[in-house]
């Protein structure tokens, strides 16, 4: 009988490796603060997944590329799940509006702090988020591409 190979961590794929990167960057960038302990991009990507703030990304489109573990539980949702989500639909209907004003605020201003907001997660429990800081994704030319989100605390509804 053989064993089963361990589930795969979805952060070691070399595209999370990069995602996990721009976010610790762009976030230093933005705040001065780092978001998780330097190093190279695999220990990047594994702090950044398992970091105690839930953590999103949006590039260029409406549906989240990055997702971490933390997220997951706020969403209730699996690594596929969260990355075939598309943004708004985390958000009640009347407050994606709303929402949508917030990001294209952080990607205009650079960051902003105290977001908070209702989400809702894919069993339908509902969500207030709090202290969440959205902040502009910088590519590695320095051109803003998405936004990211850390949000480091949330109680139910």
């Amino acid at each position: 009988l053989r064993s089963a190979a361990p589930p795969v961590e979805p952060w070691l794929a070399p595209e999370m490796q990069r995602q996990a990167v721009c976010l610790a960057r762009s976030f230093q960038h933005w705040t001065g603060r780092p978001l998780v302990e330097p190093g190279d991009a695999l220990q990047v990507a594994a702090r950044l997944f398992e970091h105690p703030s839930a953590i999103l990304s949006l590039a260029d489109g409406p549906t989240y590329n990055y997702g971490n573990r933390r997220a997951m539980e706020l969403l209730e949702r699996d690594w596929d799940q969260i990355r075939s989500m598309i943004g708004d639909e985390s958000a009640e209907p009347h407050l994606r509006e709303e929402r949508r004003q917030a990001l294209g605020e952080a990607l205009r201003a650079g960051f902003i702090t105290n977001y908070a907001g209702v989400r809702v997660s894919s069993r339908g429990q509902r969500r207030r988020i709090e202290d969440g800081i959205l902040f502009a994704l910088l590519d590695e030319a320095g051109e803003r591409c998405g936004v990211g989100a850390v949000v480091p605390t949330w109680h139910d509804l």
